[in-house]
């Protein structure tokens, strides 16, 4: 009897775990798609440890020796901007 009371919680932690998963997946295929103009040296991303990481490179985010984000990488973050912005169900850090 006991094994049977631990199954149900088991069962729902593992859809939990499951849609979380699959959340995951879709935001990184969103961020893909809407930063598909850019070249893998210009951005990466990585799907680890359940989290999306987006790298953008300095090159470009910044024309040499300048401060100022580069009109590229303003496009770059606008785009990203708009993906992130329609993700009401992830924590976004």
């Amino acid at each position: 009897m006991e094994y049977l009371e631990f199954e149900l919680p088991i069962k729902e932690l593992e859809d939990v775990l499951a849609e979380k998963d699959a959340a995951v997946k879709d935001l990184k295929k969103n961020i893909s798609g809407a930063l598909l103009g850019f070249t893998a040296e210009d951005l990466t991303v990585e799907q680890k440890n359940g989290k999306v990481y987006v790298s953008m490179s300095n090159q470009l985010m910044f024309k040499s020796g300048s401060y100022s984000v580069d009109q590229k990488g303003v496009d770059a973050l606008s785009k990203l901007a708009n993906v992130l912005k329609e993700q009401t169900d992830l924590d976004i850090v």
